[in-house]
């Protein structure tokens, strides 16, 4: 939005008389990210030539732009001054004609003319005004801040879980090209409903101007349309394929109304009507009155965290809040979501179980080389209403902290009605390569376990020690007990790590069994899988 000033400077006969007028033309008031146009117009009406007079121009005290004009009698010089309002607040522009009189000119010439400018806060954003609730669609809301409109959906698009979160994947890929290739943005606020044959989308964002949005859209392959008569407010119209974009400035904000379509629709049927829709609020609502979850707002975040964005989601049968936030270890994605309940009752958890078995934490490395060093850390947990989940985006290094970590702050959450068990993917099994000796897993822990051996050999056997260890050989346990034929027994053995401990969804390790028979001794080797954290 240009906010145009004029500035007017008159010199009578040998000697300069200043006059400075400041009109601002904004009449629904100036905001951050506004432009200042001021039109600097000096008039020599006396008889004498004004040579290399410096003129200043300062605003809140510092100088923005200084000149160097000469005027012959009789003329007009006319100079241009623009300025870009950092942020709300009171601007002083001082105007300086002839500073430190170097110039021989009248005493009664008024120099020096000030005009104060207030800049208003932002308008709170709306971010659903301009879009339809489309018949079988999805409308998602997102607010970002500082570190880019979609980094977390970028970054977790990188690594393939086994499991997927629709919140996460913006399907209105033409615009997520564009607010990617923007720079300077900071903040952003947005949403877009979305069914088969229309997307209708609108981002707020505060830091950069609709010029420089057009240039980059521009640069893109979009082509400048002309702008529409008969619709408010004025604005940049572009389009490029079936993707048309409509770029303007209101409220301390840059707006951009976007259509994807595949008929006839166009940014412009949306910009002048503006659809009451205030899911963000309901489903906020529904989320703090759930007699299941409560006290997310204030548990459900890192230690020492950095708030960067949000994100609002729903649909007919989804609906969600997710907070994001940044420490010194990582990225982190909190989120509340409508349970979805499967057909069969099941939760199958394909990664980690906590010790209650109500927490299942997934985790891989991205396919990615660019985060080839970062691991992704997904915990979550479910209620009847209700899941929470703590995303982790971590270096490699610290995967096991975050798993701990997010198992924590879901721990905390206030659960007042019940938390569905989840089921392992994975069975814990173990056996001999000597096959007169067959095993079996009856309980196991983390590195622990009551194996069931039975001796299916003719002769009787005495188990003297068992060794369990998943790198290099530990020291054995001793066992002291006899099997007759076709015996079983139940005995437990504790494994050790070895050099270095693991974080792995199934940790395989390896059995060594000395036993004798009629005093000699045997050695049989094995291994014992464990679908726990190692």
């Amino acid at each position: 939005m240009a906010v145009y000033t004029a500035i007017y400077f008159t010199l009578l006969n040998a000697y300069a008389a200043v006059v400075v007028h400041m009109n601002v033309t904004n009449s629904t008031g100036i905001y951050p990210y506004n432009v200042s146009y001021i039109r600097l117009a000096i008039n020599n009406t006396g008889e004498k030539l004004i040579k290399d007079m410096v003129l200043n121009v300062y605003v809140n005290g510092t100088s923005k732009k200084l000149y160097r004009i000469t005027i012959p009698t009789h003329k007009v010089a006319e100079l241009n001054f623009t300025y870009v309002y950092p942020g709300p607040g009171n601007y002083s522009f001082s105007v300086i004609a002839n500073p430190g009189r170097i110039l021989n000119l009248s005493s009664s010439s008024v120099t020096t003319v000030t005009k104060k400018v207030t800049v208003l806060p932002p308008e709170a954003p709306l971010v659903m005004d301009y879009i339809p609730s489309l018949t079988n669609g999805y409308t998602k809301s997102i607010a970002l801040s500082s570190y880019g409109v979609s980094v977390v959906p970028t970054l977790l698009s990188q690594y393939d879980i086994g499991q997927e979160q629709t919140v996460l994947q913006n399907k209105t890929g033409a615009i997520e090209q564009v607010l990617s290739k923007l720079g300077g943005i900071e903040s952003f606020d947005g949403a877009y409903s979305s069914n088969k044959s229309l997307t209708v989308g609108q981002a707020w964002i505060r830091g950069i101007g609709p010029a420089y949005i057009s240039s980059v859209m521009e640069g893109l392959g979009y082509a400048p349309q002309p702008e529409p008569i008969n619709i408010s407010p004025k604005f940049d119209y572009l389009t490029k394929g079936d993707v048309s974009a409509c770029i303007f400035f209101s409220g301390g904000w840059t707006k951009l109304v976007y259509a994807i379509s595949n008929g006839s629709e166009q940014c412009t049927s949306f910009v002048s009507t503006k659809p009451s829709l205030n899911s963000s609020e309901s489903i906020i609502s529904a989320i703090n009155s759930s007699r299941y979850l409560s006290n997310a707002s204030s548990e459900f975040v890192y230690q020492d965290h950095s708030d960067i964005g949000g994100i609002i989601f729903r649909n007919a049968t989804t609906l969600g809040i997710g907070n994001i936030f940044i420490n010194n270890y990582g990225l982190f994605l909190s989120m509340l979501s409508k349970t979805h309940n499967y057909a069969n009752g099941s939760y199958v958890c394909s990664g980690l179980l906590d010790n209650n078995n109500t927490i299942c934490t997934i985790y891989g490395i991205s396919f990615n080389s660019s985060f080839s060093n970062f691991s992704l850390v997904d915990s979550r947990l479910s209620t009847p209403n209700y899941t929470a989940s703590i995303y982790s985006i971590v270096p490699v290094k610290e995967t096991s902290g975050a798993y701990s970590n997010g198992v924590s702050l879901l721990e905390h959450l206030n659960i007042s009605g019940p938390k569905y068990t989840w089921t392992s993917a994975f069975s814990d099994s173990c056996g001999f390569y000597n096959t007169s000796i067959s095993c079996s897993v009856k309980n196991a822990t983390a590195s622990s376990a009551e194996l069931n051996l039975t001796n299916k050999m003719n002769s009787t056997i005495h188990l003297n020690s068992a060794a369990c260890y998943l790198q290099s050989e530990s020291p054995p346990q001793q066992i002291n007990s006899s099997l007759k034929p076709g015996e079983s027994g139940v005995y437990n053995v504790t494994c050790t790590y070895g050099a270095v401990s693991s974080f792995a969804i199934v940790s395989n390790y390896t059995i060594a069994l000395n036993y004798s028979i009629n005093g000699k001794v045997h050695i049989a080797t094995g291994y014992l899988k464990l679908s726990e954290l190692g």
